[in-house]
């Protein structure tokens, strides 16, 4: 499959956005474009891992307020419009580039799922691009489950590193697991404060 990033441009991106969604008045992409630039700090990083200008705008959308564009139609399984699938398939793209991750365990803070929803000893596919980081957050608003995730050593796993690339605002790792990675659930934990979802990630 040719990689999108070779075929697609920003202007044909702002077209399409323009198409679907005119009525939004901040826009989807166009809200990233006006006064867009390459922190210097950053540049060293963005060469080594062949991120280009528009690649690394993705990063700032999908890290930004514009993460639901790239999850929302698998987590809902539906056919994505033409946007939401030129992005994600631009952020497959990106992540393929960018490092493994290399830690013992990543912990995710989970503010939408049901607990009841998962059994132990079973296996689940996430079929999005799972958030997930090496720092203990604390406590975060809104948190229903805490995830903490064996991943694959770095060589195997579907974990990949953006903040080698991307500073969020607060001092955090972000790492996402790439689509459709799978995941053994190894035990539930019932706590006073969040239920405890510890799983392990599968060979793909």
């Amino acid at each position: 499959m040719a990689n999108i990033t070779t075929v697609i441009t920003l202007d044909q991106l702002l077209q399409i956005e323009k198409m679907l969604y005119s009525d939004t008045e901040s826009g989807i992409v166009s809200q990233y474009t006006n006064g867009f630039s390459i922190p210097e700090n950053k540049r060293k990083e963005l060469v080594k891992y062949g991120i280009t200008d528009i690649e690394y705008l993705i990063i700032l959308m999908f890290c930004g307020n514009q993460t639901s564009i790239f999850q929302q139609h698998y987590i809902e399984m539906r056919t994505p419009n033409e946007l939401e699938s030129a992005l994600s398939s631009l952020l497959d793209g990106i992540l393929e580039k960018l490092p493994p991750a290399n830690f013992e365990c990543l912990g995710r803070f989970d503010t939408y799922s049901n607990i009841d929803d998962y059994t132990e000893n079973s296996i689940i596919e996430i079929n999005y691009y799972l958030t997930v980081t090496p720092h203990d957050l604390g406590g975060v608003a809104e948190t229903k489950i805490i995830w903490l995730i064996t991943p694959l050593p770095k060589e195997a796993t579907q974990a990949k590193c953006i903040y080698p690339i991307y500073d969020l605002p607060i001092p955090e790792y972000q790492v996402n697991f790439k689509r459709n990675t799978r995941f053994h659930i190894d035990k539930i934990e019932q706590t006073n404060s969040y239920p405890l979802l510890y799983v392990t990630e599968l060979k793909s």
